[in-house]
């Protein structure tokens, strides 16, 4: 799990595949962190990806260094709606605060299971790991 925080700190964004109908559905996000040794991320309950997560909750995350190296990243989301996870979240980006509350009916988490993660360089072959 140390390996690919590092990686998404240095790329800086990261992209968050999920799906809606027949339709892939891509945006940039920011946050993902070990969070009781899980990967967590944070959404609205009223934003689209939330109500793609639920229907499906497949996902697939990809990142880049500026050096050209990628990581892509897939498992399965896994809502946890409890106000600590929300907490701790929103204390590790106190700027999320301005928009959100854990306790305010709109903010939730999310963390990923079965996860399998792929480390890529141009020319070299993929290095696979499962957390």
């Amino acid at each position: 799990m140390e390996k690919v925080l590092e990686f998404l700190k240095e790329s800086g964004y990261f992209m968050i595949a999920t799906v809606e109908g027949d339709q892939p559905r891509v945006r940039p996000f920011g946050i993902l962190l070990d969070y009781q040794g899980k990967l967590y991320f944070h959404t609205g309950r009223k934003k689209r990806i939330y109500q793609q997560l639920m229907a499906d909750p497949k996902v697939e995350l990809c990142a880049m260094t500026p050096d050209k190296r990628w990581m892509r990243l897939w498992g399965t989301a896994v809502e946890d709606p409890s106000y600590e996870a929300s907490d701790n979240v929103l204390n590790h980006y106190p700027h999320l605060r301005k928009m959100y509350a854990p306790d305010d009916g709109n903010c939730t988490t999310f963390y990923l299971k079965d996860v399998t993660v792929s480390f890529s360089t141009l020319g070299q072959p993929d290095e696979i790991i499962t957390l």
